[in-house]
């Protein structure tokens, strides 16, 4: 359905160690994948776990929900189809979270600084998680009564459910951080004021975009994920029409196929399918719900 991605690596192949794994060179975080695949696959899901964790404070929401840029990479692409990491990586977790838990123990504080994480989506809970393994007193600032941002009240429930996001907490949680949610954060003069002596600002790149129709008013896709995820949309009619073709077009239309009432869900998008920004897993994720 759509062309294949560029998987040459950006940088050059060392000229000493003969071996780089175009995967890890994919991934943003440069997740040591062949290492936590072969861990899993010799019955280690803690080891593989361990591992993941080290760089990876997310493994249940990036083992769901991660656009996986290292499949892309992977050079079975060239053979059939890539490996499968992004379900390694949950396997691993689901397996072997209960374990390392257990050992897991709370970093003791031994830094003189204290640090306001504002905002409790990935970017704050992996920010804490990091900070607080290292040492440094954290408090997560979050507005909502519970931490996982958008893919706890936007992503919907059908990609990944509660039970997911509440592990990455836990996880969290663990490295001693002190959460505050369910009220707005306090203001930059009344952190310091309070003590803290840093900042962290992770409060999301929310502005709408708008879409000018002839006729008639557009919902905004996250309005309109963000409702469906609680339970709130109104009767919407029989036929809804997602306009553009990126993977979140994807999780609408999907989403308004499993309304009550709704009896076509269409996509509509300037290009041709193949060049659809959406990745080619979601667009026929979305063809198999009858989108």
């Amino acid at each position: 359905l759509k062309p294949a991605p560029w998987r040459k690596l950006e940088g050059k192949v060392p000229l000493i160690s003969c071996f780089t794994a175009p995967c890890t060179h994919g991934c943003p975080i440069h997740q040591d994948i062949p290492e936590y695949i072969e861990l899993l696959g010799k019955g280690d899901a803690l080891g593989s776990l361990r591992l993941i964790t080290d760089k990876n404070p997310l493994p249940f929401m990036t083992g769901t929900v991660c656009n996986h840029r290292c499949m892309d990479k992977c050079t079975r692409n060239f053979y059939e189809q890539p490996v499968h990491i992004r379900s390694v990586k949950l396997q691993a977790a689901r397996q072997g979270f209960d374990a390392l838990m257990a050992e897991l123990t709370t970093p003791q504080p031994t830094s003189p600084h204290r640090v306001a994480v504002v905002g409790g989506g990935p970017g704050g809970m992996s920010a804490a998680f990091f900070l607080g393994r290292q040492g440094v007193s954290v408090t997560l600032f979050e507005r909502e009564e519970r931490l996982g941002g958008i893919v706890r009240y936007v992503v919907p429930e059908f990609r990944i459910p509660e039970e997911s996001v509440d592990k990455d907490v836990a996880l969290m949680q663990r490295m001693g951080v002190e959460v505050r949610a369910g009220a707005p954060a306090p203001s930059l003069r009344e952190l310091k004021d309070q003590g803290f002596t840093h900042v962290v600002y992770a409060v999301g790149a929310q502005a709408p975009g708008t879409l000018s129709l002839e006729k008639g008013e557009a919902l905004n896709v996250i309005d309109f994920l963000r409702e469906h995820r609680a339970g709130r949309l109104q009767d919407l009619g029989s036929d809804v029409v997602v306009i553009g073709g990126g993977n979140t077009a994807m999780d609408a239309a999907r989403a308004a196929r499993r309304t009550q009432g709704v009896q076509h869900s269409r996509v509509v998008y300037r290009r041709t399918r193949r060049y659809m920004p959406a990745d080619e897993e979601e667009l026929l994720l979305a063809l198999a719900d009858g989108v």
